[in-house]
């Protein structure tokens, strides 16, 4: 048996910094305490948010009923008038189409002699038409392509004159089986 003295395998723990000390709260012992600020800070701006939106509800709520009262009061007539793009150019004419299935290529007589462009239009049958090409002035016939075999398709040619003015072909249609 060793004599009893100092055991040569004992090691004193030495302070470690960068490790929390038993009496600290943070990670680190040199940050200072921020828990109790941060929440703080956060309760106050929750506090602002919900009182702003709380007037912006009262100030909608206020427009409403005061728009409400308005209504009540006859209105007086319009003193100027709506104007936007008129439909009032000569429309393209002989409108004709050829369906070849997955494409259609359609066709017109040109009313503006060659000065004015021209946009087609198409929908489904039923449906609201919408652009799918624009042709140059002089030219009197575009092709479509992609479409459904197995589907109706309608069209419309647009002779476009200004930004205020423009003329509409009648609408035709495919025939399908």
């Amino acid at each position: 048996m060793p004599a009893p003295g100092p055991n040569p395998y004992h090691v004193t723990p030495q302070p470690q910094p960068w490790l929390p000390q038993p009496h600290s709260v943070t990670p680190y012992p040199h940050q200072e305490r921020t828990e109790g600020k941060a929440s703080r800070a956060v309760a106050i701006t929750l506090t602002a948010v919900a009182t702003l939106i709380s007037a912006l509800a009262v100030g909608a709520l206020v427009v409403v009923l005061a728009d409400r009262s308005q209504k009540d009061e006859p209105e007086a007539a319009p003193t100027a008038e709506v104007t936007g793009p008129q439909d009032s150019g000569a429309p393209p004419t002989a409108v004709t189409i050829v369906d070849r299935g997955t494409s259609v290529r359609i066709a017109w007589k040109d009313p503006t002699g060659g000065k004015y462009g021209f946009m087609v239009s198409m929908a489904r049958a039923g449906q609201q038409l919408k652009p799918v090409a624009q042709v140059g002035p002089g030219k009197t016939q575009t092709e479509v392509i992609g479409l459904q075999p197995s589907l109706q398709y309608c069209f419309v040619v647009v002779a476009v004159y200004s930004t205020e003015e423009f003329g509409t072909s009648t609408q035709v249609c495919t025939e399908r089986k």
